[in-house]
């Protein structure tokens, strides 16, 4: 366990990037309605973390959090490294720093994840080969395809973002549903005593992944318990504790949620009649300006 005294300097790793605003993102609170917050129970969890990963000072943030998202519902170690590499691939740019969380949602739906038993690499390799998506071998990408995800969900749904958590938790939790989303990192937050994050006004080093699997009651306050993929060295050993004023404040980089519902039925859903005409559109002046430059 890290404590505030402690002098020696920790080297830790980051990469979310600011979420840009897209009206697209299906509802979670539109999809599946809102409960009663009383219902909740002050302490518990939705699965426990299968490894507590180490990221080093690599920008792998997305991969490792997105990974562990999936290896709740999945129930076994999935390999960060390919997640990272399968999210650059979205991007289409391996060499830029990071990712943002709707870019790694969408490689969890159009690739998936491997198990970390078929994956031939390790962070020895190297950042830039890592997240160089051309270097993995293609046969992978079969074989990612039995953890892939059909949609995600924008957690949204109640006034403030701690409460939209705390319920998506509690009504996935049957179903081992944890939550994908981010925090904007002090630097004094490494050395967090039993890893509970003090509301420090700092400005924050960089975005960071990570994975919301609970709740806890700490001294009469409600806590959301936070997996990191910075080794078990920080925090309470690997695990971060953040209360509703800092998580209402700092978590702004989005939050999401993996579903087993299909993109068409999500859209009958969460999309307004609008929105379905305006898509509709965008689809044809895509597939005619396609034929176009195809045809020349």
């Amino acid at each position: 366990m890290v404590t505030q005294g402690k002098k020696e300097k920790i080297k830790m790793g980051w990469g979310l990037r600011e979420l840009p605003p897209d009206s697209r993102d299906f509802s979670f609170g539109k999809a599946f309605g809102v409960i009663d917050l009383k219902d909740i129970p002050a302490n518990f969890v939705v699965a426990e973390p299968i490894k507590i990963e180490d990221q080093k000072e690599t920008d792998f943030c997305t991969g490792y959090a997105s990974s562990s998202v999936s290896e709740d519902q999945e129930g076994v170690d999935l390999d960060p490294l390919y997640a990272f590499a399968k999210i650059k691939q979205v991007q289409g740019s391996p060499e830029k720093w990071g990712a943002n969380l709707r870019d790694t949602c969408k490689a969890a739906v159009k690739f998936g994840f491997i198990e970390k038993t078929d994956s031939p690499f390790t962070l020895e390799k190297g950042r830039d080969f890592l997240a160089d998506y051309r270097n993995w071998p293609e046969a992978l990408d079969e074989k990612a395809k039995v953890h892939r995800k059909k949609s995600y969900f924008k957690i949204d749904g109640y006034k403030e973002i701690f409460d939209a958590l705390r319920a998506a938790l509690w009504m996935n939790r049957d179903k081992k549903k944890s939550i994908l989303t981010g925090v904007g990192w002090r630097d004094r937050w490494n050395g967090a005593e039993g890893g509970i994050i003090p509301d420090y006004l700092t400005d924050p080093i960089a975005g960071h992944a990570l994975k919301i699997f609970g709740q806890k009651d700490i001294g009469g306050e409600l806590y959301l318990i936070a997996q990191l993929s910075n080794g078990r060295d920080v925090g309470d050993f690997g695990i971060f504790y953040f209360s509703r004023k800092v998580i209402n404040r700092d978590f702004t980089y989005g939050a999401y949620i993996f579903e087993d519902m299909s993109p068409e039925e999500a859209k009958k859903i969460c999309w307004s009649a609008l929105r379905k005409i305006l898509e509709a559109i965008k689809e044809t002046i895509h597939y005619i300006i396609t034929k176009c430059l195809n045809r020349y």
